[in-house]
């Protein structure tokens, strides 16, 4: 059911009525399973996979990571004009690039169904879930993990750490950031200003790193 327009829960509590837990994982997989289209499934599994592998590696919660990754594409697959009305009926403010471009809904959207439908009140997932696709300045652990682990998929080009090598996940994402917006210029689409403000902020935490000698993943802000 549609939310009131006062704002999405950002509760640290989730789904199944109470905090997340690794049984969540099984459940929302096998709903997934007889909802999704087959191939897409089959994405948000790998996507899933990589994902705890990725938190393992980072130190970051595993199963608010792979609740994150299961479910950040339950609405990739909606034709562009219910994604719209979805929008409209969970009172998300629709910039003209998503208008344009109506499925960079899918990760708002699913945002709202994951916490309407399944359940969802950890913050930290639903914002993963919301910003997967254009990214933002400030990313939790959680959201870079999951918008790591999607980019890394061969059909999304596969640039992170294979090309990036260290141990180094920001360089890692700066690098999905900028083969983004390299494609959306190849292709003359519309950059996503979100997508443009993650690619600076992450470039200041660069620097950051750089001048301290030390790796890791850039600080929420």
């Amino acid at each position: 059911m549609p939310r009131n327009c006062t704002g999405a829960a950002t509760s640290t509590e989730g789904g199944c009525g109470g905090r997340l837990h690794g049984s969540m994982i099984a459940e929302i997989e096998n709903r997934l399973r007889h909802s999704l289209p087959s191939g897409l499934f089959e994405h948000v599994v790998a996507t899933a996979r990589a994902a705890a592998h990725l938190a393992e590696k980072c130190g970051t919660d595993p199963v608010a990571v792979t609740v994150a990754a299961l479910l950040h594409d339950c609405c990739r697959h909606l034709p562009d004009d219910r994604l719209l009305n979805l929008a409209e009926e969970f009172c998300i403010v629709v910039n003209d690039v998503e208008r344009d471009k109506p499925v960079l809904l899918h990760g708002a959207v699913g945002a709202e169904v994951a916490r309407t439908e399944f359940r969802v009140s950890d913050g930290r997932v639903l914002d993963a879930i919301r910003y997967h696709t254009t990214g933002r300045s400030g990313m939790s652990p959680v959201e870079q993990v999951v918008y790591l682990a999607d980019k890394l998929g061969p059909e999304k080009g596969g640039v992170p750490l294979r090309l990036e090598g260290a141990d180094d996940l920001g360089a890692a994402l700066l690098a999905c950031v900028n083969q983004s917006l390299r494609r959306c210029i190849r292709d003359g689409l519309p950059i996503h200003p979100r997508s443009v403000e993650m690619r600076n902020w992450l470039l200041g935490a660069r620097a950051g790193r750089e001048r301290q000698g030390g790796r890791s993943l850039p600080q929420e802000g």
